[in-house]
């Protein structure tokens, strides 16, 4: 075989012209992985700091796990459930909790909820509204009577 003057084969030269590529490729390919992660970071922490703005309580944007105090809470209508059945007619009542999914007995204490009319179980619901200010099934704040858009769709709930 024939060698140049720096002593390097033809044959060695393709070898670490095509070792040089993979190698650059490589880094390329890396440092576009690692811009596509911090891409996809800031989309994140962006999409959730757009949801927590759009949840508001007492006028201001509402942390999460912040919930109604015990005051307020403590203010909203309790009934039973024969009672609250008497109220506003059988038919426009619902007859379990949709947090439980247990059907209401007739002697089960029940809140109501101010501004969306919404019934459940007094167990049920108590918690619930300690760490979310918001009714769990259309989000209108029983406080304020303003919706909550769901953060998955960015549409307010119907």
């Amino acid at each position: 075989m024939m060698s140049n003057s720096a002593g390097i084969s033809p044959s060695d030269s393709q070898g670490t012209i095509s070792s040089l590529a993979y190698d650059v490729t490589f880094v390329i390919g890396f440092v576009l992985l690692i811009l596509l992660i911090l891409l996809a970071c800031c989309i994140c922490s962006r999409a959730e700091r757009q949801a927590q703005n759009l949840q508001f309580r007492d006028g201001a944007p509402a942390r999460q796990g912040h919930g109604i105090n015990e005051a307020t809470l403590s203010s909203y209508p309790k009934l039973s459930y024969s009672k609250a059945k008497h109220e506003r007619g059988g038919e426009s009542i619902a007859s379990g909790c949709s947090i439980c999914l247990v059907d209401y007995k007739e002697s089960d204490m029940l809140r109501s909820l101010p501004r969306c009319g919404h019934m459940f179980h007094v167990k049920c619901v108590d918690p619930w509204l300690r760490m979310h200010s918001t009714c769990p099934i259309c989000r209108t704040s029983p406080h304020l009577g303003t919706r909550v858009s769901i953060p998955e769709t960015g549409l307010p709930p119907s």
